[in-house]
């Protein structure tokens, strides 16, 4: 079974908390860190989150900034235990969504395909380029899968 962190700057895990439950109404084994909100320490927090996680749990953690301080906590504190850790940084909705309603074993390859799949979510749209009649087509499909 997969067990699942999302640790951010900020209420954004909060934000990310709402997102998961609306859109799957998933909330098992889904942890949230928002850090640095209050004095609560974030290395408790991560602490916390690891010694919750059985063997038989695949960890998997997003967090917000690569690079960031959130990032750089639990790349400490994961790369001192012996325990196989998925760390994806930079995450977007659409990974978190993949990852949460998968059904497969999440391998290290299979998670590449997620964020690269993700990645791919991010566009550029130029409203400014669009004609008028592109944008009162009848089906709003047409604009995004064309």
């Amino acid at each position: 079974m997969n067990k699942i962190l999302v640790a951010t700057h900020g209420y954004f895990a909060n934000g990310i908390k709402s997102s998961i439950k609306l859109l799957t109404g998933v909330e098992e084994n889904i942890y949230f860190l928002n850090a640095y909100v209050n004095d609560e320490s974030i290395d408790k927090q991560i602490e916390h989150f690891f010694q919750s996680a059985s063997e038989e749990n695949e960890i998997i953690i997003f967090t917000d900034l690569y690079g960031g301080s959130v990032t750089q906590k639990i790349i400490a504190y994961a790369s001192s235990i012996k325990r196989k850790v998925h760390l994806i940084s930079g995450f977007n909705l659409p990974v978190i969504l993949e990852v949460v309603l998968s059904t497969k074993k999440l391998t290290d390859q299979l998670l590449k395909e997620m964020v690269a799949d993700s990645q791919k979510q991010m566009k550029l749209i130029e409203l400014s380029n669009l004609s008028k009649q592109e944008t009162e087509k009848d089906n709003n499909e047409d604009l995004f899968f064309n």
